[in-house]
């Protein structure tokens, strides 16, 4: 597969962009392992995100009814259009995964991508944002994130990006992948994460955004109790005295830092000060 792969990037006159962390993924197992995980089928609407070569794209669009593909690099969607352009079912689009509008493309969606790792994070916070459009996500990613995703309440990894995905999804880890299955070979390993949106959020939220404004001031500070870096959240400002207050009837030790508190306790402090009438 890596010959065939070389030959189509020489033959294209395209170089891999080590900042755009392009890195194929050239292991046939891997490959099929990914296309039998995502459990797709003939009745599926896919969307993959960053198509690369085409490698996993041709395997999608030979089972699912629709596949769209995004892909940022100008030369690799041409290629993408040369080699699989014979597909009815594949819809080829040249987007920024950051900035592409998810709604357009409908609900249903699973989601299939090996994401680029220098921007993995960001692209999970924007499909997030549509997350009522898709059925499922099945997203290759650095295993340090893939480990923070999954990290629970007071562990070093626990972070905003734990709490997001974990307020919205079920979150579960199908396979381990090396740096060999991938040319050029990164430097860290990889898993494949299964991500599944909730029917809705796992704790009630009275306000969604001071929720995620008191946890990014939180994770901001890590070494500051939840007195100290809770004074100021952006532009609102929660008197002390409202605060210690909501420390108090949502039982919760104010001297405690915010990576130790579970989404339950968060809501519960957001909740609480969400319907109080702030400065």
């Amino acid at each position: 597969m890596l010959k065939e792969q070389k030959k189509l990037l020489k033959e294209a006159g395209i170089y891999l962009k080590k900042r755009w962390g392009q890195n194929l993924l050239i292991d046939p197992q891997v490959l099929k392992g990914i296309i039998r995980l995502a459990r797709i089928s003939p009745d599926d609407t896919v969307l993959e995100i960053g198509s690369g070569l085409g490698t996993l794209t041709r395997g999608l669009a030979d089972i699912a009814q629709r596949v769209i593909s995004l892909e940022l690099d100008e030369k690799l969607h041409q290629l993408l259009k040369k080699e699989l352009g014979h597909y009815p079912n594949l819809q080829i689009i040249r987007a920024d995964a950051l900035s592409f509008d998810y709604s357009i493309l409908g609900e249903g969606l699973k989601v299939v991508a090996n994401l680029p790792y220098y921007i993995s994070t960001p692209i999970i916070f924007r499909l997030l944002e549509y997350k009522n459009q898709i059925k499922d996500m099945h997203i290759m990613l650095q295993r340090e994130v893939a480990t923070r995703i999954r990290a629970l309440p007071g562990q070093k990894d626990y972070s905003p990006l734990s709490i997001a995905v974990q307020l919205y999804c079920e979150v579960e880890e199908c396979l381990q992948v090396s740096a060999q299955a991938f040319w050029p070979s990164p430097r860290v390993e990889s898993s494949l994460l299964r991500i599944t949106p909730l029917p809705g959020p796992r704790v009630a939220l009275l306000d969604e955004a001071l929720f995620f404004q008191l946890v990014r001031v939180s994770f901001a500070q890590r070494r500051k109790t939840l007195r100290n870096s809770l004074k100021a959240v952006q532009n609102i400002t929660i008197e002390p005295r409202l605060l210690e207050e909501a420390f108090s009837k949502v039982k919760i030790d104010p001297r405690r830092r915010g990576e130790t508190l579970a989404l339950e306790e968060w809501a519960a402090l957001s909740n609480y000060l969400s319907s109080k009438p702030r400065i």
